[in-house]
Parts: structure tokens; C-alpha cells; sequence
């Protein structure tokens, strides 16, 4: 899927109230940045809107009557969007960190928070698309690439394993 800087999501979660405070700062606070195609309070409809809507995000609440959604992510294991995990208990997130998640907000969050879940989000997105062309083409990409002690390297972005600013 072809990604433009605005970030296309899907908000599952089973609070409307919570549901309203999310969509309201990214439309109040994150207009430029993200945009919410769709919403839904049943975790049985995750597939269906993700079907339908192909976001680049989808925001997840944890803790929701008849699936969580750890459970609706390990439903989609050939899933094409980032997830970001919105919940009131941190005792999931590495639960989280193992099904890849882009990120993991613990309600009550800030604006702060969210705008850095976006941000790593949209970065991940960027370094995926970005190493997905790398592995497709004939001749991969290459980085030059000047390591601490001087030396110019030319690297393959398949060699790469772990980059660090």
C-alpha cells in the first residue's frame, strides 16, 4: 500500500467515550497528520473495517467485552496497518511489544504522547516501505554509510540489521 504523510486510521474500542476523545485530538490537534476513516465498539468488526478501509493505522484498545485486542491482532496475522494499543492497564504491553505493535498509549494519555505514537508510527511505516523496495528490486539499495572511526561504507539495505541516531 502506497503511504502518503497523512496517516489513514481505525479506531476499535469497546467506550464510545473513549472513542470521541481520540478522534477529537487528532481532528482538533492532528488534522495535518492523521485522519479516522472509521470507528467501531465491537473488536468482532476489527477484520471487517480493516477489510474495507486498508488504514495505515488502526488504534486498539486492549480490554474489551468478547475479544481483547491482543486477541484481534493475533486474528490478523497478515495485516498491513501499524497498530497502536490505547488502554488503561500497562500489564499488556509486552504482549504488545511481541505482536509488533507501533506503540502502546496508556490512558489517560496527553497530546504529547499521541503525537509521538504517530510519529513513530509514521516512521516505522517510512523505514518499512522504504526496506519492502529495498528487498523487491533486482539491484537492492544502497546506503553510504560513515561509520564512528571514519570509514565510508557502502551497504545494502538487506545487510542493514539495526540503524541508531
Amino acid at each position: 500500500m502506497p503511504f502518503t504523510n497523512l496517516l489513514r486510521c481505525v479506531i476499535i474500542d469497546d467506550e464510545q467515550q473513549s472513542i470521541d476523545g481520540l478522534r477529537a485530538m487528532l481532528l482538533h490537534r492532528f488534522a495535518t497528520e492523521a485522519e479516522v476513516l472509521a470507528t467501531g465498539t465491537n473488536p468482532l468488526e476489527a477484520p471487517a473495517l480493516l477489510h474495507q478501509y486498508q488504514p495505515d493505522l488502526l488504534f486498539l484498545d486492549v480490554e474489551m467485552p468478547r475479544l481483547s485486542g491482543l486477541d484481534v491482532l493475533r486474528m490478523l496475522p497478515d495485516r498491513k496497518c501499524e497498530v497502536v494499543f490505547t488502554t488503561a492497564y500497562t500489564q499488556y504491553a509486552v504482549d504488545a511489544i511481541k505482536l509488533q505493535a507501533a506503540d502502546y498509549l496508556v490512558k489517560p494519555y496527553s497530546i504529547e504522547e499521541l503525537g509521538d505514537a504517530l510519529r513513530r508510527t509514521r516512521e516505522k511505516i517510512m523505514v518499512n516501505s522504504i526496506l519492502k523496495k529495498a528487498t523487491v528490486t533486482e539491484s537492492p539499495l544502497r546506503f553510504a554509510i560513515t561509520a564512528q572511526n571514519g570509514v565510508h561504507l557502502i551497504v545494502a539495505a538487506p545487510e542493514i540489521v539495526w540503524v541508531e541516531a
